[in-house]
C-alpha cells in the first residue's frame, strides 16, 4: 500500500519539474536574445562609428597629397583604406549574425543573393537566382554557428568566382528533397575552376570545415562549362536546431 501516494503523486510531480524546466529553457532563450541584442548595438555604436571615421580621414589625407606625395604613400594608403573597408564588412557580417530578427534560412539566402549581386556587378557577369523551398523552411530559424558557417562558405565561392574565374554568369540555386536542402553556387564561362576547388588549398579545407561543423556535405565539380558548389543539408538537422532556437 505505502506505494499507492506515489502513484498519485508521481504525475503531479513531473508536470511540475517539466514546467519548471520549459521555465528554465525559456528564460534562457530570453536571456541569450537580449545579450545579442546588446552586442549588436555594442558594435553599431563603438565599432561602426570608429571605422567610418577611419575612412573618412584616409579619404581626406588621400584627397590632399600632392602627386608626388601620392606616388610614394599612395600604395600604403590603399591598403590602410582597403583593411578598413575590410574590417567594416566583417564587422557588418558580425552585427547580421547576431540580430536575432534574421534568424531564419530566408534571411540567410537573401544575405548570399545580395553579396552575389554586389560583387558580380564589377565583373559584367549575369547573375541568376533560383530558390524553390516551401514557405515553411523558409521560415526555419537558425542558430548561430548555422548561419555563420554557410554564410562564409557561399561568401569564399561567391569570392572566388568574381575575383579568378572570369564567368559570363553565376548565380544561387536553392531546393529541396525529401530529406534535404540543397544549396548551389555556379558559373559559367571560365576558363578555369577557381583557386578554391584547385588541389587542397586552403580555401577548399576551410569550406570543407564549415560544412563538417554544420552536418551537411559538401561537393566541388568543375567542367567546360564553369564551377558548381554543392551543400546538402540535412532537413531533420534543421528541424531539431529549429527547436533549440525558437
Amino acid at each position: 500500500w505505502y506505494w499507492i501516494p506515489f502513484l498519485i503523486i508521481a504525475p503531479g510531480l513531473g508536470a511540475l519539474l517539466l514546467w519548471f524546466y520549459r521555465r528554465q529553457q525559456q528564460g534562457q532563450q530570453a536571456r541569450t536574445r537580449q545579450l545579442r541584442e546588446e552586442l549588436l548595438r555594442d558594435l553599431h555604436d563603438e565599432m561602426g562609428s570608429k571605422l567610418a571615421v577611419v575612412n573618412m580621414y584616409g579619404a581626406l589625407l588621400q584627397d590632399q597629397l600632392s602627386p608626388g606625395d601620392l606616388e610614394k604613400t599612395g600604395p600604403i594608403l590603399n591598403k590602410l583604406l582597403g583593411a578598413s573597408t575590410d574590417l567594416y564588412q566583417s564587422m557588418q557580417d558580425l552585427q547580421w549574425m547576431l540580430d536575432p530578427e534574421k534568424d531564419q534560412l530566408r534571411h540567410l539566402l537573401y544575405e548570399l543573393k545580395a553579396f552575389g549581386q554586389e560583387l558580380l556587378s564589377p565583373t559584367g557577369a549575369v547573375f541568376q537566382e533560383t530558390i524553390e523551398l516551401s514557405p515553411d523552411l523558409l521560415g526555419q530559424k537558425l542558430p548561430i554557428h548555422y548561419k555563420k558557417n554557410v554564410l562564409f562558405l557561399f561568401k569564399e565561392a561567391i569570392h572566388n568566382t568574381a575575383k579568378h574565374a572570369g564567368a559570363t554568369e553565376a548565380g544561387l540555386q536553392v531546393w529541396s528533397t525529401v530529406d534535404h536542402i540543397h544549396i548551389c553556387w555556379w558559373d559559367k564561362g571560365g576558363a578555369k575552376p577557381p583557386l578554391a576547388i584547385q588541389g587542397n588549398g586552403y580555401g577548399l579545407k576551410s569550406m570543407q570545415a564549415r560544412a563538417e561543423k554544420i552536418g551537411a556535405a559538401l561537393k566541388f565539380g568543375h567542367d567546360s562549362g564553369g564551377t558548381q558548389v554543392r551543400l546538402r543539408w540535412p532537413v531533420g538537422i534543421l528541424l531539431r536546431e529549429e527547436k533549440s532556437v525558437s
